[in-house]
């Protein structure tokens, strides 16, 4: 479809006697679907561009779409303020050491920002919080994604964050406050509320930097709208169980989707803590071969088995990770692979029957191995996962090699 429109609008090009005064007699409509089926073919959309008015804004709306300045870009940015309203997607990176690299063209930095009014969605990975507190931030910014951010404190943090107002779906990753923190106790708490719909966390080594400063006195965050919570644990992480328990404790009752990865776990216990998920309709939860990880399968399953009248689960996807560490040594001796086990997926199947759910997603995705194994385990999960067809539930299970 796309190649279609690419050569209709380049044909309109070519036909056209005078590229700047083209007369293209098609309504307006119809002549910015064409280019929107060319959001991905720059060569095309600089055709576009080029061909005359009725196709111009429609054209730089894609191709000035998203921005990306580094400290070296920033210095050599297009002087054409003009353009900077197409822009709805900015990304600051820093390229230094820890991003304490200055930005010698700070100025220039603030200048560009400042004409972005139609912002929506800002990325911001590496980069020193003096610089994003200077800068003039559109209203209009819906979408945050900080990583590798330090900051002094929780309040300058606060501060900062009070600049996002209409912030509806916030994202941080290895984000660190240095320094000692107060509890809060007796502060005034924030009198506006960013009320977000969409969390994504990732667990460091320091708890504070995650749940204590969603639930600060002062902090500007507010959960009681949040409907999509996505958690990303760190590998290392030894207690990232009770971290994600405590993550779900202060989210509101509007809490309808969780996409948890996988987590460190090396065995299961009668200690370990048994998520209560009920009021779930949709659930992405990811398992590995990992030896750290191994044990999710069945922990996963006794977290399914709990409470089976009062889940309202409807859809669930299961990414299972492969990565085939002893492919030789499962060739040599002919032994099978640990998801090659055809008894725990006989009992999840077994739980999951129970929940009256309406769609099962299992992605299979080949980090490392022959594609050989990974058929063999999507056999023995298609088979497995027979008894849900039976009843109704639409299975689909896929490889990604």
């Amino acid at each position: 479809m796309s190649s279609l429109m690419s050569r209709l609008t380049l044909g309109f090009a070519v036909c056209s006697k005078s590229a700047q005064n083209a007369d293209l007699h098609l309504p307006q409509e119809l002549l910015d679907l064409i280019v929107d089926e060319l959001h991905a073919d720059v060569r095309s959309l600089r055709a576009c561009a080029l061909t005359g008015r009725p196709l111009l804004h429609r054209a730089r709306a894609h191709l000035f779409r998203e921005l990306v300045l580094t400290p070296v870009s920033a210095q050599r940015a297009s002087p054409s303020p003009h353009l900077y309203p197409y822009v709805q997607r900015l990304r600051l990176i820093g390229l230094g050491n820890r991003g304490t690299d200055q930005w010698s063209a700070q100025s220039r930095t603030l200048d560009i920002v400042s004409q972005m009014t139609n912002v929506r969605e800002v990325s911001v990975i590496n980069v020193e919080l003096t610089l994003l507190y200077d800068l003039h931030w559109a209203s209009t910014i819906d979408t945050l994604f900080l990583n590798i951010l330090r900051v002094e404190s929780r309040t300058v943090f606060f501060d900062l964050m009070k600049q996002f107002p209409n912030l509806r779906h916030f994202s941080f990753y290895q984000f660190h406050t240095l320094g000692e923190e107060d509890s809060g106790d007796g502060m005034e708490p924030a009198k506006e509320k960013i009320r977000l719909k969409m969390l994504e966390v990732c667990f460091t080594y320091s708890r504070s930097d995650v749940v204590d400063i969603l639930i600060h006195p002062r902090s500007p965050f507010s959960l009681e709208d949040l409907a999509t919570l996505i958690i990303k644990p760190k590998a290392s992480d030894v207690d990232a169980l009770s971290r994600i328990r405590d993550m779900l404790a202060v989210t509101g009752e509007a809490l309808t989707t969780l996409d948890i990865g996988p987590f460190r776990m090396h065995s299961v216990n009668e200690d370990l803590p048994i998520l209560d998920l009920t009021r779930l309709r949709i659930l992405h939860i990811a398992i590995s071969d990992r030896v750290i990880h191994q044990a999710l399968l069945t922990w996963w399953t006794s977290v399914f088995a709990s409470r089976r009248e009062k889940w309202a689960l409807e859809d669930l996807t299961i990414t299972v990770l492969l990565h085939f560490y002893d492919w030789d040594s499962l060739t040599a001796h002919g032994s099978s692979h640990f998801f090659s086990a055809r008894q725990k997926w006989d009992e999840l199947a077994k739980v999951l029957c129970q929940l009256a759910m309406r769609k099962v997603y299992v992605k299979l995705e080949l980090r490392e191995g022959p594609e050989r194994f990974l058929n063999e385990v999507k056999d023995v999960v298609d088979s497995a996962f027979g008894v849900l067809r039976v009843q109704g539930v639409e299975v689909v299970v896929e490889k990604q090699g």
